[in-house]
């Protein structure tokens, strides 16, 4: 009797009165529950594409690292977020299984123990940015979910934001030099960084060296050959400092 009063308590903890939660528990390991819902068209991780359908409630197979993304996918708004105007949403079901799947193709490297949550928001004050990040958090706008975005891209932008807020002093400044950033301040207080006479991979990098840093890491995970060819430099650097092991999981450039 006992035993089973800790089975429910422990069900009811993780699920408060939602009853449907319930059948989580008897998907088994490595298993979690998807509710029915309606999937609009689009192409797997693998390439595989999908028509829209209506997806039946089913037990499905925990993307890798599933433990790790799942707790950060929240409803809300973050603590401390900054743009006010910017309205919550909850996360629809169709879009958690679509998040999880593009956060599975992420290298370990970019799985910061200080990022603290994900959630999603309608519309971003720099619409139609797809998302944005700050202070441990990310936020996915609506956009982020049309047809022609890749959440692989998107997730793995931010998530380079998160980590080149958390970059040693001697590993930034060998990005930096690597990147062609200069300090033109000669005010020995904070430094202005400006670049000059080089190429960049997306236009918006040449505004800070932090947007620079997080469309370099994008675009060298996502779409290598551009990256190579517009800043060679940076390119040999990313590849220097992660390693061999730095790269989508297989497929992951093609999530939708």
């Amino acid at each position: 009797m006992q035993k089973t009063l800790l089975v429910f308590a422990s069900i009811f903890l993780l699920c408060g009165s939602n009853a449907k939660c319930e059948i989580t528990h008897q998907c088994g390991v490595g298993k979690h529950y998807v509710k029915s819902h309606f999937r609009k068209a689009y192409t797997r991780s693998d390439g595989v594409h999908f028509k829209a359908t209506t997806v039946k409630e089913h037990c499905a197979d925990n993307p890798k690292n599933y433990d790790f993304w799942n707790p950060k996918l929240k409803n809300g708004r973050p603590d401390g977020w900054a743009r006010k105007t910017e309205k919550s949403k909850h996360w629809s079901t169709e879009e958690r299984e679509k998040t999880l799947e593009a956060l599975s193709k992420m290298p370990p490297a970019l799985m910061s123990a200080k990022l603290r949550e994900i959630d999603r928001m309608i519309r971003s004050q720099d619409f139609p940015n797809p998302a944005s990040s700050d202070n441990g958090d990310i936020v996915l706008y609506d956009t982020a979910f049309e047809k022609d975005k890749s959440l692989t891209q998107i997730l793995s932008h931010e998530l380079a934001h998160q980590y080149y807020k958390n970059l040693s002093g001697k590993d930034f400044e060998s990005y930096r030099k690597a990147a062609d950033w200069f300090n033109i301040s000669n005010l020995g207080t904070k430094p202005v960084y400006r670049t000059a006479g080089r190429m960049f991979v997306a236009k918006d990098g040449v505004n800070s060296i932090e947007e620079d840093f997080a469309n370099n890491i994008e675009y060298f995970l996502n779409q290598p050959k551009e990256l190579k060819k517009s800043t060679p430099k940076v390119y040999d650097w990313i590849s220097n400092h992660f390693g061999d092991k730095f790269k989508l999981g297989a497929g992951g450039a093609h999530v939708r």
